[in-house]
């Protein structure tokens, strides 16, 4: 939708259930098994629809935890309505560590995240996004930064969930 809560869905729903179902092998397409973004969102964003940062969003995990969407359901018109006292108790269990991060300006960064990707990690990054994203399909579905078209309208956060060597950007 039009939220700017890409940061709660690449930490939370995206990353938060993938690990959760890694240590729990349970079916990830029901929704109390899927984190929710609205959790993350609605706290962090200090009321207002203009976006939140991937450390804030971590911290809060840490802290609390994340309750599932069966327990803080998603609402794309609603960015201010915090969670019930029962989702804040269901998220405790869900806590996660702090984040760590690494720049991926370099090699060594591209590394870092093949090897959580070859170990079955997810890896959330944060992107400038210019026109060439808004206009993703004119390029063959394939994002390069460096190849940048149009201003730069802010950031954006995606989990990276694979790769593709072949691939030349």
């Amino acid at each position: 939708g039009s939220q700017g809560s890409c940061t709660a869905w690449g930490v939370g729903y995206y990353q938060k259930t993938h690990y959760e179902w890694r240590e729990h092998g349970w079916n990830d397409s029901v929704t109390s098994h899927q984190f929710s973004p609205a959790f993350i969102y609605n706290q962090i964003n200090g009321g207002v629809d203009q976006g939140s940062g991937t450390n804030v969003a971590y911290a809060l995990i840490a802290d609390q935890g994340c309750a599932t969407m069966a327990d803080c359901p998603y609402n794309q018109s609603d960015y201010t309505s915090w969670p019930s006292e029962s989702a804040y108790a269901r998220a405790i269990p869900f806590r996660g560590s702090t984040s760590r991060w690494f720049s991926m300006t370099d090699s060594n960064g591209i590394n870092r995240a093949r090897q959580r990707l070859d170990s079955g990690y997810t890896t959330v990054i944060g992107i400038s996004v210019y026109s060439n994203f808004d206009n993703i399909q004119n390029y063959n579905y394939t994002y390069c930064v460096a190849d940048k078209y149009g201003t730069n309208r802010g950031g954006h956060v995606v989990t990276i969930v694979g790769y593709c060597d072949t691939m030349t950007t």
